[in-house]
């Protein structure tokens, strides 16, 4: 088994350090946001808009291929609804409230973790500056996050610098997202042992939803940059049926482990074969 797949079967969330968000139902004024981001693999286009309790995330891709996402909230009814518009099709999900459901989250002991130490210090600092957009009013924030691995260690050595001026949108995805934190992850070495991972925070200044960004990581000696550009921001009014499901569209085929395949409608045909890929699978893996 080589590095590469142990790093990925590693990714184990071993440590909650906060408290999860909480759904809530905003009520949003009228807004459309149109940004694009742009790095060495693709081009991104994004279009957010909010009316009220209801909000629409569009996501077009340019590269490597053309394609487009949708996904709508619906916080005061818990419910997102998903889009494929070239197909079609719909899928309708429950937005869950973690912060009822939560459950401890499966932790790894101080004294497991004995691999190499991993040191990740954040830093951000509020220039001071502003920026009118709007009724809103843009900060820019400078965020550094130095990630330091000790020999032989799992977690790659990094720095990561983001530069951009940002807004608050409370309660943006159905979150009181104030309250959360994030959380900690550990990854393995090739002994099975924890990285022992350290947190140092300096500046702790808020960024927020970004209209502009640069975002320049340098991992082994190399350096990738992304960037965020602001290419529309109104507050007309928007149509209602922005957020609702358009006539036309079928319901997409839900999975045997409860997701949903965007690409087939739901039909019986489809339903089988995907049961049966399902069992020649589990098959594959006992004989």
């Amino acid at each position: 088994m080589g590095p590469s797949t142990l790093k990925l079967l590693a990714l184990l969330t071993f440590l909650m350090s906060a408290t999860l968000a909480s759904l809530i139902v905003p009520n949003f004024s009228d807004l459309t946001i149109r940004t694009r981001r742009n790095d060495t693999a693709n081009s991104r286009d994004e279009t957010l808009y909010l009316k009220g309790a209801r909000q629409r995330r569009e996501y077009v891709r340019d590269k490597p291929v053309k394609a487009t996402f949708v996904n709508i909230s619906l916080c005061d009814e818990r419910k997102r609804i998903d889009l494929n518009d070239d197909a079609r099709l719909y899928a309708e999900l429950p937005i869950v409230d973690w912060s009822e459901q939560r459950k401890p989250a499966r932790s790894v002991p101080t004294t497991d973790m004995t691999g190499p130490d991993v040191t990740i210090t954040t830093d951000s600092i509020d220039t001071g500056e502003r920026r009118q957009q709007g009724a809103y009013t843009a900060r820019h924030v400078k965020i550094r996050i130095t990630v330091e691995s000790g020999p032989g260690a799992s977690t790659p050595s990094s720095v990561e610098e983001r530069d951009g001026w940002y807004i608050d949108l409370p309660g943006l995805g159905c979150e009181d997202s104030g309250q959360r934190n994030g959380f900690v992850y550990a990854t393995l070495t090739a002994g099975g042992r924890h990285d022992r991972i350290h947190f140092k925070r300096l500046g702790a200044a808020p960024a927020g939803f970004p209209l502009e960004e640069t975002i320049t990581k340098t991992e082994q000696g190399k350096s990738t940059v992304s960037k965020l550009e602001l290419l529309e921001i109104s507050e007309a009014r928007l149509d209602d049926a922005l957020f609702k499901i358009p006539g036309g569209y079928s319901p997409a085929l839900s999975t045997p482990h409860g997701g949903y395949d965007m690409t087939k409608p739901e039909t019986l045909a489809n339903r089988v074969h995907g049961y049966w890929a399902e069992l020649k699978d589990w098959t594959r893996q006992w004989f």
